[in-house]
């Protein structure tokens, strides 16, 4: 991966972070008082603007505490299955963030116990 690409992709991370940070209706400080290790606001700043890198451990808890899976925050190009459900949740502001956890959890119980759909049927 060239230096762009990567500079880019930390962007589009960035961005996706910053969304669902402003869905959850956290400011930048709140976030990284969450985390296991407390960082700054600037270093959340860092992260959506794409200008640092972030963890796998920093992204799965931001995941975590975002309701959103880390898949759904490291999406590239070639990934192209973001649930529809997850979207509708993300962008749904009437329901907390513990809420949105609740409903993917149980989509994905509901998933366990039915049968695997094939092409659609």
């Amino acid at each position: 991966m060239s230096q762009t690409d990567k500079i880019n992709y930390y962007k589009k991370i960035g961005r996706r972070i910053k969304h669902a940070r402003e869905v959850a209706d956290l400011t930048q400080s709140e976030l990284g008082k969450k985390l296991s290790t407390p960082i700054t606001a600037t270093a959340i700043s860092l992260y959506e603007k794409g200008k640092r890198e972030v963890s796998i451990k920093v992204l799965t808890e931001i995941s975590k505490i975002l309701s959103v899976s880390h898949q759904f925050l490291m999406l590239n190009e070639e990934e192209k299955n973001i649930p529809s459900t997850e979207i509708a949740l993300l962008a749904d502001k009437d329901i907390s963030s513990q809420g949105k956890k609740q409903i993917l959890d149980y989509i994905e119980y509901v998933k366990s116990k039915s049968p695997k759909v094939k092409n659609g049927k």
